[in-house]
């Protein structure tokens, strides 16, 4: 008898995957302009409404001239490149979601899809480490709303081990430099696959910064907020392993709070300033998050503001801000420039000290997360230093 999994597969490769589905990706509105990049970004996807919708997940150059696509079965998120198979990438079903997928991108085939284990869910994401042979997700065993990161083997994902993330909800999960440490944003908000996206403890949260030793599972350090609504869930890294992590408030609407923490391991979170207008702004959310070592800069978007803002590390303060529609994913390609998807479609391109430049515009609307290929690039290199 044939898995579901199987059946599924070949109904996409009759579908006529890869470069031949290239018309979602065509430009609208926009010549292709220069980047002065090349690779690829890749990202979840999604076209139509309600009986009409069909997500996927989307990979093309950024002026979209050309690239692929497969159909998922669900809403993905967060992405990153296997190290063993550098044409692979693994997406996550959206939390809590209970699915995971292997995808190779040069044939355009979908090649693993894994669910949760029972009493489990996913958060959105994952990341490898370990020599490339082991896969670190972020999950839930909601029958007590216990916060892990269970250890796969990256050939087959097979859960080898688990350890406590240090709080509930844990959401994005990044490695350092040294292959070791890993950072994970607890969010603080219980959830249930069976409530959908219902946030259970408002009241209760308590979201953390949490630094976990991949081999012993030990708790190297943890930070707070200073309003205990403010929930932790994306993280961009630097190359120098500067962690910027980005919140979501849960409190009172008519409360502005920084949305944006900094840290380094060993030292204390710093809590970037900015104007009082670009806070309300901001309205609550942030999307995700890029960082560039070399300009010293993180760019964060806030969709729900119409808004992405530039940060200084070194100062710990908003240095810019520009109007952009629904902005959503964010990235950082290997010319040093950010490159920005959101719901409209639209893909944008920003050096810092510049504004933002249209790239080429999808029939479709962007997930909140992008990530960069560069072809030149190690696929070992810890994928939180792409954004």
């Amino acid at each position: 008898m044939q898995s579901p999994f199987d059946i599924h597969r070949r109904q996409l490769l009759r579908a006529g995957l890869g470069l031949a589905a290239l018309p979602l990706l065509r430009a609208t509105g926009a010549a292709a302009a220069p980047t002065g990049a090349e690779g690829l970004l890749v990202s979840g996807f999604y076209t139509g409404k309600g009986t009409t919708r069909r997500d996927w997940l989307v990979w093309s150059d950024p002026t979209g001239a050309h690239g692929g696509r497969v159909e998922l079965p669900l809403r993905s998120h967060g992405l990153c490149r296997h190290p063993g198979k550098p044409d692979h990438v693994v997406c996550f079903a959206r939390r809590p979601g209970d699915r995971l997928w292997e995808i190779d991108l040069k044939h355009g085939a979908l090649t693993a899809e894994v669910s949760s284990d029972e009493g489990h869910h996913f958060f959105g994401h994952g990341v490898f480490g370990h020599g490339g042979t082991r896969l670190y997700t972020t999950e839930n065993r909601y029958r007590d709303s216990t916060g892990l990161v269970r250890v796969r083997d990256a050939r087959d994902y097979r859960v080898l081990d688990e350890m406590p993330s240090g709080g509930i909800g844990p959401h994005d999960i990044r490695l350092l430099s040294d292959g070791r440490t890993l950072v994970v944003a607890n969010g603080g908000i219980e959830t249930h696959p069976d409530l959908r996206r219902r946030k259970l403890n408002l009241a209760t949260m308590d979201p953390s910064l949490a630094y976990l030793d991949s081999t012993t599972g030990r708790l190297l350090e943890q930070h707070r907020l200073p309003h205990h609504q403010l929930s932790i869930r994306h993280l961009g890294v630097g190359a120098d392993d500067e962690v910027v992590a980005i919140q979501q408030f849960e409190g009172d609407r008519d409360t502005r709070l920084p949305l944006v923490m900094i840290h380094r391991l060993g030292e204390e979170p710093r809590l970037p300033t900015a104007d009082a207008d670009n806070l309300w702004r901001m309205n609550h959310y942030t999307a995700s998050a890029a960082v560039d070592s070399a300009s010293g800069t993180a760019l964060v978007t806030c969709p729900k503001g119409d808004l992405i803002t530039l940060w200084s590390l070194s100062e710990a303060r908003l240095i810019a801000s520009y109007d952009l529609r629904q902005p959503y994913g964010a990235t950082l390609a290997s010319d040093g420039a950010y490159l920005i998807t959101g719901a409209t479609g639209q893909i944008h391109r920003l050096l810092p000290g510049g504004t933002p430049e249209h790239l080429h515009t999808a029939r479709g609307v962007w997930d909140n997360h992008l990530l960069w290929l560069d072809p030149a690039q190690d696929a070992s290199t810890p994928a939180a230093h792409r954004g």
